[in-house]
Parts: structure tokens; C-alpha cells; sequence
């Protein structure tokens, strides 16, 4: 339940189940997120919801956010007992408990700040879930050794939480895995994971990854990881197709080698020791680089023979005259600029 859907898929605070055409496009299968940022919604509304929610054949969420200055009542999700996708997004809750009533849950996002009970998995039927996400609370200490009842699960977002976290190794259909704000928390679990393919490392800190070898991972982007200086040989990925790496203050190489055919897509983010990209005549499906505001020198890097698959290549320095030239000469060769396509 990642928070990137087009605004048009989302309905804002609607005071009566037929404003914003809410039945007819859930009877035409659209994903919708209808969301509450105020209180104001009624129970005639909420069980009018309900009823899309048994019926919907698309992915209908139900997300209660905002709340300012007042706990989120979570009674009023007795209204929505059918809810498959539900988020909530607030600092401060009551009633918590209501959530053993809800099991049909296939989708899960909590993002409460104040959240102090470390056993609130233990309320939540997880025998369905296929998606959670556990964001950031005030202290970090939600126990997940509930997790190993969610036999189901694809993916999983958490952020500090670390308590029996090696119970993550026991979940055999996760395919996406969003770690954020671990603290030289050991990562070796991951490698018992036999489907992973996207593996997110956002935030916190560790020296390396070089303890992560999951040879099934396609997708591996890490961001803003304190103390980050190595990533080891990528090789170790045999079947990785892209990499991001964003905002690494420590690290100078990316490595690749000969495992790495697969690679087809590279960005490196405002890395500001980032010197070399080693390995690059490996890369024989390489298709696009995004290179943004690190130490690589431009006029050494283009001259490395890159494969004829290379068609979308940006590379700035965040100095305008400089960037400006380097796009020009960056046509001239042939190449589109990456900037200009969308990465997820």
C-alpha cells in the first residue's frame, strides 16, 4: 500500500456515497482510495462503503488520515467489517481493538506515531494479507513475530521496527521488501526469502550490504543509508536488472562483473564521493543511465565502450553551463535523455 497513486484515483472526504460517481466506477472495476482526513463521515456512509467493498472486483482502499488535534476513533471501522484495503495514517488513536473485527484484509498500512501497543498485530486477522506496511511510531517497538501468520504475504514495508524481525525469513511469497530506518540491524534474513525480486533500503544506517546475497533480487535501490560505503560486487545478483542508489555521501564505486548480463538500468543519485562505475562492458542489455551530481568526471566516463542496447543517458553535474554541454554532447551521440522517462 505504497502511497503513489494518481490523484484521479483518489476521493477526498466525500459526504455521500454517490459524490465523486463512487458505485459506478467501483462497479467498473477501478482502483479507488477513498480517504478521510476530518471527521464528518457518517455510519450510513462507512456501510454503504462496506457493501462497494464486497462487491468491488478492483482494489478498493479505504484510508482515514490527518486528524489534527483529535484521536482517530478506529470504532467506527466496525462500520466497514468487508474492508479489503485499509489504511491508517494518524498520530494518535483509540479503540484500536476493533481491528479483530475486521477479516477480510488483504491490504494493511499503519502509520500512527503514538502507536504504544508492540503487540498490535496479535488484534489483526493476517490469515488474507497480502500487502502491510508498518511506518515509523515514537519509540519503534512493534513486535513481528506475528508476522509468521501471514502466509500470504507479497509485500512488506517496515520502518524501525526490529523486534523478532528475523521472522521475515519465514515468508515465502514476499516479492517486495521496503526496509527503512534500521540501524545496524543484521540483514541476512533476506537471503532466506526464495521469491524476492525488489528489495528498498531507505534510511538508518550500516557500513555495507555485503551480508545481503539473495541471487533471486532484480530490483535493488538504497537510499540515504548512513555510513553506506560498499556494496560489494553486485555479481552476487546474477539476475538484477536495475539499480538506484541515491544520496550515499560515503560511497565511491558501484562493481560490477560478469554475473551481471541481466543489468539493464543504472541511477546514482547525488552521491558526492561516487567516482567510478566499474564493470559497465558487462552489462550487455544495458539500456539507461541517470547519473546526477557525483564525482564520476563526464568526459572520462563517456569514454568507456558501452553496449549498443544504451539508449537513454543523462548526466548532470548541477553546474548549468556544464550540464548544458554535457546534454549536447550526449545527443550528438545518439542517446535520449533519461531525465525525461519516469522511475519508480
Amino acid at each position: 500500500m505504497v502511497d503513489n497513486h494518481p490523484s484521479d484515483k483518489r476521493v477526498q472526504d466525500p459526504r455521500d456515497i454517490n459524490d465523486f460517481s463512487v458505485p459506478d466506477r467501483v462497479a467498473r472495476g477501478e482502483d479507488l482510495i477513498v480517504q478521510f482526513g476530518e471527521s464528518g463521515y457518517s455510519p450510513e456512509l462507512l456501510t454503504q462503503l462496506n457493501e462497494l467493498c464486497k462487491t468491488s472486483e478492483g482494489k478498493l482502499e479505504i484510508r482515514f488520515y490527518g486528524h489534527h488535534n483529535t484521536e482517530f476513533d478506529c470504532s467506527v471501522l466496525s462500520y466497514i467489517p468487508d474492508v479489503r484495503y485499509l489504511s491508517i495514517e494518524t498520530q494518535e488513536t483509540s479503540n484500536l481493538h476493533t481491528l479483530s473485527c475486521l477479516h477480510h484484509l488483504c491490504g494493511l498500512a499503519l502509520r500512527i506515531y503514538y502507536l504504544e501497543n508492540p503487540n498490535i498485530l496479535d488484534l489483526v486477522d493476517l490469515a488474507n494479507l497480502e500487502e502491510l506496511s508498518l511506518d515509523e511510531t515514537r519509540i519503534s517497538n512493534l513486535d513481528l513475530q506475528y508476522l509468521s501468520s501471514c502466509p500470504k504475504l507479497r509485500s512488506l514495508h517496515i520502518h524501525g521496527h526490529k523486534k523478532n524481525i528475523e521472522v521475515v525469513s519465514l515468508l515465502s511469497q514476499i516479492s517486495y521488501l521496503a526496509l527503512s530506518g534500521m540501524k545496524q540491524v543484521p540483514l541476512g534474513f533476506v537471503n532466506s526469502l526464495p521469491i524476492l525480486r525488489m528489495l528498498n533500503i531507505h534510511t538508518g544506517g550500516r557500513k555495507d550490504i555485503l551480508e545481503i546475497d539473495n541471487q533471486n533480487i532484480q530490483v535493488l535501490l538504497i537510499t540515504r543509508v548512513l555510513g553506506l560505503s560498499e556494496l560489494g560486487d553486485l555479481g552476487r545478483f546474477p539476475k538484477l536488472t536495475r539499480i538506484g542508489i541515491r544520496e550515499q555521501k560515503q560511497l565511491d564505486e558501484i562493481n560490477f562483473s560478469e554475473a551481471n548480463v541481466n543489468v539493464e538500468d543504472i541511477q546514482a543519485w547525488i552521491c558526492k564521493s561516487l567516482s567510478a562505475i566499474r564493470g559497465l562492458k558487462y552489462l550487455d542489455h544495458l539500456y539507461s543511465i541517470d547519473i546526477r551530481q557525483t564525482s564520476i568526471d563526464f568526459h572520462s566516463f563517456i569514454q568507456h565502450e558501452f553496449p549498443t542496447s544504451l539508449t537513454e543517458f543523462s548526466f548532470s553535474t548541477g553546474r548549468i553551463r556544464a550540464d548544458r554541454e554535457i546534454r549536447n554532447i550526449l545527443q550528438e551521440n545518439g542517446y535520449e535523455d533519461y531525465r525525461l522517462k519516469s522511475y519508480t
